[in-house]
């Protein structure tokens, strides 16, 4: 058995003789973590699947297909969160103090939003996005490389 906090956990819950056997050794460590670490149990449940009895996985709350940014990146299409954190760090960088007053929070939010009608309409009339920088160009190139082993 392990040492440290997973070995006193385990002693805590009377499971030593279980966590011990070679058949129970899986399903305790399982126990174990399911009882002391919920995060992650939250996690297994909701993007994995969680273990059934007959130790198949149930269907995760969230498949991967939503969530799964992999063949996206192998086809060099864009990751779904790279807008969304681009347009946040201009957002932060639009404004003067880090906590700015919420009147100049409100205007910096206008501003923004009119910034977004306008390129909308561009997007709509059929003019094509910006394309991405050089930099962000070579990085995709080279983790898809990684991945394709060229």
């Amino acid at each position: 058995m392990q040492s440290g906090p997973m070995k006193k956990r385990v002693a805590e819950q009377g499971l030593t003789h279980l966590y011990n056997t070679d058949t129970a050794t899986g399903r305790s460590r399982r126990f174990s973590a399911r009882k002391s670490n919920g995060v992650l149990n939250w996690f297994v449940i909701n993007y994995i699947g969680g273990l059934q009895q007959n130790n198949t996985r149930a269907r995760p709350l969230f498949q991967p297909e939503q969530w799964s940014v992999h063949q996206r990146t192998l086809n060099g299409t864009d990751r779904t969160n790279n807008y969304a954190e681009s347009y946040h760090g201009a957002l932060q960088l639009s404004f003067v103090h880090t906590h700015p007053k919420i009147y100049s929070f409100l205007d910096k939010l206008r501003e923004q939003q009119k910034m977004v009608d306008v390129n909308m309409e561009h997007f709509i009339a059929g003019n094509t996005p910006p394309p991405k920088a050089k930099k962000f160009r070579d990085a995709d190139r080279g983790f898809c490389q990684s991945f394709s082993g060229t």
